[in-house]
């Protein structure tokens, strides 16, 4: 389930190319173009040992992040960036509602809001409406806030588990 995630986050993200894979006129350029490669090994990194709560968190902040650009694009008059951003926001999208666990209540407030969330995004396209665009961003960094707060709020207890793991590690030894 969060494997799917992880991929679908990579691949919203930019693919760096080997700094030997272009042919560079400049220092400058060289250097620029290792600098972006490290950048993007550093992202896999984080995203290769990242918790399914902090891939979750990023896909959200991915969401988001095409949501604006396909409000930026709207505002150029670039409707082919404009659909493509929106796009990828309703891939991460159902990417959310594919994972809910419906064993959970919260799982149907979820889906709800996730199911009103693509229909104004559908909407938007469709319409090429900015307000309508502005309306799923909005419910967009709603879900992300709340996911943050739900992280926040978890940690403490992850905290308190490691701690009496470690106590109940020392005690058996």
């Amino acid at each position: 389930m969060y494997r799917n995630m992880a991929a679908l986050y990579q691949q919203s993200k930019i693919k760096s190319v080997s700094p030997t894979d272009l042919p560079l006129n400049s220092g400058a350029e060289k250097e620029a173009s290792i600098n972006r490669h490290a950048a993007a090994l550093y992202k896999q990194s984080n995203i290769n040992t990242a918790s399914p709560a902090e891939l979750t968190l990023m896909l959200y902040n991915g969401a988001v992040k095409f949501c604006n650009m396909a409000i930026t694009d709207l505002d150029k008059g670039d409707l082919e960036g404009c659909n493509r951003n929106i796009a990828k926001t309703k891939k991460i999208i159902v990417e959310f509602r594919s994972t809910l666990d419906f064993k959970y209540e919260v799982a149907n407030d979820f889906d709800r809001m996730y199911d009103y969330i693509h229909w104004v995004l559908t909407q938007a396209n469709v319409k090429k409406d900015k307000a309508l665009l502005e309306e799923g961003l909005k419910r967009l960094r709603i879900m992300r806030d709340i996911w943050k707060e739900l992280m926040e709020a978890a940690k403490p207890k992850e905290e308190k588990e490691e701690a009496g793991n470690a106590e109940t590690e020392k005690a058996e030894e």
